[in-house]
Order: structure tokens, then sequence, then C-alpha cells
């Protein structure tokens, strides 16, 4: 079986391929592309992880706070909103280390830790059920949510360069990459949300 890279640009996203070939591969060695795989790791979590965080924080911002991002208050932080700061200043040397030495598996897989933590800390805050009742509480979460988008349009320019570039037009950042975090300012204005990915219809004569 063979899968050419010309007619699969064609019908999917770069980026797809890329995460799936780098996060289901070996190293050093062979490998095999199964077209199954593909459409769940693409759909469970490019598009289900990744893509639906980024997504739904930033269509909370355009809907709730006029498109600005909402400040920062820390009498509400936890040790989760601490935590998710902290690890978006150290993820860029983190990762940089293990590119370094060429383990870009290791590396992506970190990232995707930290999205499930982004995931966590949306969904056990839940600030769309107190956006009425205390609307700087929820600011709050998704400020936090704002940095951890900056910090990933960075660490995952060099795996998903595309996506990357649709994060930093929907953060509405015009900056030269740099490999550290940058935070975002409270008040920035971003720009209107739009999907990341395509979810992927499968195909059965795939």
């Amino acid at each position: 079986w063979g899968v050419w890279l010309p007619a699969f640009l064609a019908e999917y996203e770069a980026d797809t391929l890329r995460y799936y070939l780098i996060i289901s591969g070996p190293e050093n060695g062979d490998s095999n592309f199964y077209w199954e795989e593909y459409y769940t790791r693409t759909n469970s979590e490019l598009i289900g992880k990744f893509g639906n965080f980024v997504n739904r924080s930033l269509s909370f911002i355009n809907k709730n706070f006029d498109g600005l991002v909402p400040a920062r208050n820390e009498k509400y932080d936890i040790a989760k909103e601490k935590y998710i700061l902290e690890v978006c200043q150290n993820i860029p040397s983190e990762v940089g280390l293990l590119i370094e030495v060429g383990k870009f598996r290791e590396a992506i897989k970190k990232i995707f830790l930290f999205i499930d933590e982004c995931n966590k800390l949306i969904n056990d805050n839940t600030p769309w059920l107190f956006i009425e009742s205390d609307r700087k509480r929820a600011g709050n979460v998704l400020n936090i949510c704002v940095q951890a988008i900056a910090s990933l349009q960075t660490v995952l320019y060099p795996f998903l360069p595309f996506s990357s570039e649709k994060i930093k037009t929907m953060l509405n950042i015009k900056k030269e990459e740099v490999w550290k975090y940058c935070p975002v300012e409270a008040g920035w204005k971003i720009a209107k949300d739009k999907h990341i990915f395509k979810k992927l219809e499968k195909r059965i004569n795939k």
C-alpha cells in the first residue's frame, strides 16, 4: 500500500500528518501508516483536545468579553492556576532540550500532557456557569487559558507550523518567532475565533 503525499495534501491538512508521524512512528526504525489510527488521533487528540481547548477558550472571550483578554485577579488563583502559569514559562526550555537531542515524540507528548492539564483547568472551573454571578472569577480563568494558548503557539511551531500560525492570527499577535513564553496582556483584542482543524470523516475505501 502506498500513501502518496501530493494526493494526501490535496485532501487533508499537513499538520495532521506531521502530528501522526511524530506521535505514532518510531524514531529509529521503520513504521506503517494506518488510516484508522490517523483518523482516530486527528479527531480525538488534535481536534478533541488541542483544537477544542483553543476554540472554546477564545470563543468564550469573544462572546462574553467583547474579544478583550480579561484581567487576572490573583485572589482567585489556586494551585492549579499557578501550576499552569509556571508550565507556560518553563515548557519552551524543556521542549527545546528534547528537540535538540532528537526526542520529537517525547517532546510532543509533553506538550499534549500540558494540553490535558489546560482542558482540566477549564473543565474544573466551568467559567460559563458563573459568568453572570462572578465575572472576575470567570475572567481570571480565561486569562490563564490565553496565556497557555500563547505558550502552546510557541512550542508547537516546530511540529505544527500551520496550526501555530492560525493561533497567532486568532490571538492577533504579529511577533517574530522567539523561543520563550510571551504573555498576553489584559485588554488585548483577539481576533474572531475559527476552527484550527476540520473533523475527519472516515473513508471506507482507505
